[in-house]
């Protein structure tokens, strides 16, 4: 793919939950996919990827801790963050995580998530700032 694609942003994977749950348990190891990602409405980008790593939504449970700056005051930003941490936590019970990297002359690595419940998917990919091991929980592609 030519060009450059947002660094985070809602796309549609070209695969669902019976692929991923093979790769969640371990009887494949790599899914070779893509993602469709809408830069205008009228133009669409399908970028070829490589899944290696997927948490179910069973796997993937995390407790949330949220901090909200409102220009409401000190009591609205406390009172939204706890509406995020609770909403974040229910969207857990409907979440698949993926770990895998974009095919091309680079691999990049990238990071989605698939709420079933919202049929929504959103990725992002590792910054060039970013230190791979913080982003990247495997090894990074092309390192075994």
């Amino acid at each position: 793919m030519k060009g450059q694609i947002p660094a985070t942003d809602v796309c549609i994977i070209e695969s669902g939950a019976d692929e991923w749950s093979l790769l969640s348990q371990g009887t494949i190891t790599e899914l070779q996919t893509s993602l469709l990602i809408y830069r205008t409405p009228e133009q669409q980008v399908k970028v070829e990827i490589v899944i290696n790593k997927v948490l179910s939504p069973e796997q993937s449970l995390h407790k949330h801790s949220c901090q909200v700056r409102a220009s409401l005051g000190e009591r609205a930003a406390i009172g939204r963050a706890r509406t995020a941490e609770f909403l974040s936590s229910y969207l857990d019970k409907y979440t698949w995580i993926m770990f895998g990297y974009i095919v091309g002359e680079e691999k990049k690595p990238i990071f989605i998530i698939h709420v079933t419940l919202l049929n929504l998917s959103i990725y992002t990919q590792k910054l060039k700032d970013e230190e791979i091991k913080s982003f990247f929980p495997l090894p990074a592609p092309g390192q075994n």
